[in-house]
């Protein structure tokens, strides 16, 4: 996929985001080897991806006055809490998108019985039925 549209910008002497496809194609192999589905075929969906590992870079490599003046430790004075929230949000978010495909992607296989765990998240899974199950 990813020859044939940079194939396909080559023919209409398009630039192509050389960077942008490394990241992508970095997300797809992580995430196939962790979830067996690529996770960001669409520019829109890397798109995603990237602002979310370049929003947690940019708040854990910043300097934090609350961190360090003990009398404004609960005072938000940079905005860092309300960034870091709508982060750990988006985060969020699409962890339990890609966890639902999955759950009901394992349904339909396995008719809910999910024996075979094939990669981190089937184990994760599994884990956590086992756990409720307790």
């Amino acid at each position: 996929m990813v020859y044939a549209v940079n194939n396909e910008k080559a023919q209409a002497r398009e630039e192509i985001d050389v960077g942008g496809e490394l990241i992508r194609m970095t997300n797809n192999v992580i995430s196939t080897m962790t979830m067996s589905q690529r996770c960001s075929d669409s520019e829109n969906e890397a798109g995603e991806v990237r602002k979310l590992v370049k929003e947690v870079a940019e708040l854990t490599g910043k300097f934090n006055l609350s961190d360090f003046i003990w009398f404004c430790t609960n005072v938000d004075l940079q905005g860092f809490g309300k960034r870091l929230k709508e982060v750990h949000l988006m985060f969020d978010t699409m962890t339990e998108k890609i966890m639902k495909e999955r759950e009901e992607a394992r349904k339909k296989e396995m008719g809910g019985e999910g024996h075979a765990a094939k990669d981190i998240l089937d184990f994760y899974l599994k884990y956590q039925k086992m756990r409720a199950q307790k």
